[in-house]
């Protein structure tokens, strides 16, 4: 009997009263659902490998706890290797075949990655993985145990932040693995407690605040533009550096991020207000470019830790020594934290940096679906206007010090 096989057939499908049934797929034609007088289901792919005379069968193992779409790839992978020759049950073929991490790695992206999260997630993630554990990447993705682990992970330790990432991305890729068949168990799940990254806690004072404004002011276009526009908008590095005309509605004084984007995935609503728009307003416009801030007319702007140490010089020339341990981040913290002393709520500080409230959590995220527009709108505003006015008042000491 030859039908296309669904997962409603494999699971309902009468068992013949005796003696066995076998249901060829239409899809992958050497597929096959088994099923005997007793109800067993099981996958079968039967074929002929080039140069035999004759023909073989392979179980691939219980219908019921193997999904359909696995069954047809691994019989597309018997039936490629039958055509080459090769027995697909020899040991050197099952060797060949053997699922590596770096595959798994693939696997976990184009599967799931690319479906539920956002670019800079599923681009980041696997890289954080590979770059961390590069001596497991040839390995059996079955094979690789808690000690392999362990001590691919000893290799970095020098650096913390990378070594605490690739766990939890690796952990996190063998975790999707297991719950699909694919591999025994997950190695990287359960370790000792390693070093975390530093937690930054870094919060400007408005002088401080307002050096990094004023010495942005020596760049010129872009990063003028661009250490400003993080100020105002308190949004992430990569998001302001990557800002489009496109995403800009002057009339309505929204920037409008897309999912894509964004760090978690949706989209991201962000009020301009009056100085924000009044930066934009100033910048060049080149033709046929979507980028409000590019050198080259084709990408984004790169280059952070370059421009960084540009405003650090400026800095360093305007007030005599430079400013200690700060980075483009800080101005997110800052810029919460003097909400917060402005009497705005937390959910509303939240929701400006794209964050899940903390009092939203549970039941109350899930029922409360207001998305505080209008507050986020009255906070940026008043952030803007300390800023402005903050800087306003520290023009004549800046000048002095220069």
């Amino acid at each position: 009997m030859r039908k296309q096989l669904t997962s409603a057939m494999v699971e309902k499908q009468a068992a013949p009263t005796t003696g066995r049934l076998e249901i060829f797929d239409t899809i992958v034609p050497a597929l096959a659902l088994r099923i005997t007088a007793n109800d067993a289901r099981s996958f079968v792919v039967r074929g002929r490998v080039k140069g035999q005379a004759s023909p073989i069968r392979i179980t691939l193992g219980d219908a019921t706890a193997i999904k359909l779409a696995d069954a047809r790839e691994q019989a597309s992978d018997a039936l490629r290797a039958m055509r080459a020759g090769t027995d697909p049950r020899s040991p050197k073929a099952q060797a060949s075949s053997e699922l590596t991490f770096d595959a798994l790695i693939d696997e976990w992206a184009r599967l799931y990655l690319a479906r539920s999260h956002s670019r800079r997630y599923r681009e980041d993630s696997p890289a954080t993985i590979r770059r961390g554990l590069r001596g497991l990447l040839s390995k059996s993705a079955g094979g690789i145990t808690k000690a392999d682990a362990v001590n691919a992970l000893d290799k970095i330790a020098h650096k913390p932040g990378e070594q605490d990432k690739a766990r939890r991305c690796a952990s996190a890729c063998y975790g999707w693995a297991y719950k699909r068949g694919k591999v025994p168990s997950n190695p990287f799940a359960g370790l000792p407690d390693m070093p975390a990254s530093v937690v930054r806690d870094r919060v400007l004072s408005d002088a401080e605040l307002l050096t990094v404004w004023a010495a942005a002011g020596a760049l010129g276009y872009p990063w003028e533009a661009f250490y400003r526009l993080a100020i105002l908008t308190l949004q992430r590095r990569e998001t302001v550096a990557g800002m489009r005309w496109s995403e800009i509605d002057f009339d309505k004084r929204l920037w409008r991020i897309p999912g894509s984007r964004m760090k978690m995935g949706k989209p991201h609503d962000v009020h301009l207000s009056e100085p924000a728009l009044d930066v934009l307003r100033s910048l060049p416009r080149i033709e046929h470019c979507d980028f409000v801030l590019s050198t080259t007319g084709r990408t984004p702007i790169s280059g952070f830790s370059k421009a960084k140490r540009q405003v650090d010089a400026a800095i360093t020339r305007a007030i005599g020594e430079a400013l200690a341990h700060w980075q483009p981040h800080d101005f997110r913290r800052t810029g919460v934290s003097i909400l917060a002393q402005l009497g705005f709520d937390s959910i509303v500080a939240d929701k400006l940096l794209a964050h899940q409230p903390g009092k939203l959590r549970g039941v109350a995220g899930i029922y409360q679906r207001y998305d505080f527009a209008r507050e986020r709108a009255q906070a940026l505003d008043a952030w803007a206007a300390h800023v402005t006015r903050a800087a306003i008042e520290n023009v004549t000491p800046l000048r002095a010090a220069q």
